[in-house]
């Protein structure tokens, strides 16, 4: 019985480094302004696969 990665808890996805799980990220559009963005790297979901175990959960 494989037991679940202590990475993710078992749920074969963390929240996305690139935006803290928040799925979007402010953009620089000159100054003064800004505007938000879907996350690039999640997609704007705010999760991607775990790396530690390749997004199955189980160690």
């Amino acid at each position: 019985m494989s037991e679940n990665c202590s990475r993710c808890n078992g749920n074969g996805q963390i929240a996305c480094p690139g935006c803290g799980g928040r799925g979007a990220k402010s953009q620089n559009k000159g100054l003064n302004e800004t505007r938000v963005v879907n996350c690039s790297g999640c997609n704007g979901s705010g999760r991607v696969s775990c790396g530690g175990c390749g997004g199955t959960g189980k160690k």
